[in-house]
């Protein structure tokens, strides 16, 4: 019996902990997640055809970038006050170089903006909080 109540004080707090720090941040994807989230690169070779359910922004970025470790946290923000209206996403280049080769990435970090329709827009460099707002508002949800 003590085995089961020490047992279940860790399952409870294992849950607490995980609820705590859980963060609706952006999500790391991979090619075949693009093809489905986003734009399916091999079905529409020659024009943008937005799939997903929400406007995007796509972070390009690779672990060695230092400006795209700075631009991680203004995304993750970016990610948690606009939930439910677009998504964030997150693109290693160095595990995805098909994505990266089919949309022309050469920079990092390289920003994609995608609207619900319509071709994308594309930031090469670092981007301000304000600069990536300015877009959400005007091109994404078009306030």
């Amino acid at each position: 019996m003590k085995k089961l109540v020490v047992l279940l004080m860790f399952v409870f707090a294992g849950s607490i902990y995980s609820f705590a720090n859980s963060k609706d941040e952006a999500k790391e994807i991979n090619t075949s997640q693009f093809m489905e989230l986003v734009m399916d690169f091999n079905a529409n070779p020659d024009s943008w055809v937005h799939k997903g359910d929400l406007p995007v922004i796509i972070d390009f970025h690779a672990v060695w970038c230092g400006p795209c470790k700075t631009l991680s946290p203004i995304l993750e923000k970016i990610a948690k006050e606009y939930k439910g209206k677009i998504n964030v996403y997150k693109i290693d280049v160095d595990k995805e170089p098909i994505v990266a080769k089919e949309m022309g990435i050469k920079a990092m970090p390289t920003i994609l903006f995608s609207p619900m329709e319509g071709k994308p827009k594309i930031n090469v460099g670092l981007m301000s909080e304000s600069e990536i707002r300015k877009i959400v508002d005007e091109f994404l949800l078009k306030k």
